[in-house]
């Protein structure tokens, strides 16, 4: 019996890293098409103006890491849903990350405590907020973004609204506060208030027992055309994004992962609406 022959393993080539490098781009490299559609140097002057330590006596001690690829490695855990740990271990080993954040094969990557730092440092001094409004002024520099973040056809996500005002805080505790977080009744809670919304609009969303559902998609045709772009972007958050958990000690790393996770999304968005020519 003769032994099987496979294909040759295991022979480096010269060019076999720039050969993956093409196969890549021509597969559809989301990670180089995002680079190619934004600057990610329009960080760069916030960024240092707002971590770095300007008052040293003196240039001794450790260099730090490019604040830009840290802020590219935030990214890179918000789209591919990575701990610090995973992070640390992923970007030597895969070439669209290096490439992403502009490292060569033996350049030093940050290590997971120094990736919780930097997050850390942008969570505790309230910079998400702030970076997510410049990338919403470049937004509307390029005429993608209209009333105030909020934008149709092309589905960007506004920041994310931290929590409630002491007015919403007081309503909700006397029992008044149903409406912030309420825009339909639901069928299985509140028939009560679906009840109350048919006998009011003789038409009700929901169908159960003894009370059909009413055809409400030609009445409600502009309402159904904005909750399918809000579920677009979440779906997109779930499925390209691996996810939207969160896990964290306290809400102000909570919220300054979701405004992560947000600002990830509207990057992606960004080299979508530029790829496909969707405005």
């Amino acid at each position: 019996m003769t032994a099987q022959k496979y294909k040759a393993t295991g022979n480096r080539g010269l060019f076999d890293e720039q050969n993956t490098s093409q196969k890549l781009s021509d597969t559809g490299n989301s990670l180089e098409n995002t680079g190619k559609v934004i600057d990610f140097e329009i960080f760069r002057e916030f960024l240092e103006a707002s971590l770095l330590n300007t008052n040293k006596k003196n240039n001794a001690g450790a260099k730090p890491f490019d604040l830009v690829m840290m802020f590219k490695i935030m990214i890179l855990q918000r789209y591919y849903g990575l701990g610090d740990t995973q992070i640390e271990c992923q970007i030597p080993g895969r070439l669209s990350f290096k490439k992403f954040l502009g490292l060569e094969s033996g350049d030093k990557v940050p290590d997971e405590k120094t990736v919780w730092a930097f997050r850390e440092k942008l969570t505790n001094n309230g910079l998400v907020e702030d970076v997510f409004s410049q990338l919403t002024k470049h937004l509307e520099l390029k005429g993608l973004l209209i009333n105030e973040g909020k934008m149709g056809d092309a589905s960007f996500t506004v920041a994310p609204r931290q929590r409630n005002t002491r007015d919403e805080n007081k309503k909700i505790k006397q029992g008044n506060g149903d409406e912030l977080w309420n825009d339909k009744p639901n069928k299985k809670k509140h028939k009560d208030a679906d009840a109350r919304w048919t006998k009011k609009n003789g038409e009700t969303f929901f169908g159960y027992k003894n009370h059909a559902k009413v055809d409400t998609k030609s009445k409600h045709k502009e309402k159904l055309k904005t909750r399918a772009r809000v579920e677009h972007v979440f779906g997109f958050m779930e499925q390209s994004m691996n996810g939207l958990t969160v896990k964290s000690v306290e809400i102000k790393r909570a919220s300054g992962i979701i405004g992560l996770i947000n600002l990830t999304y509207n990057l992606f968005r960004y080299e979508q609406v530029i790829r496909i020519n969707i405005i």
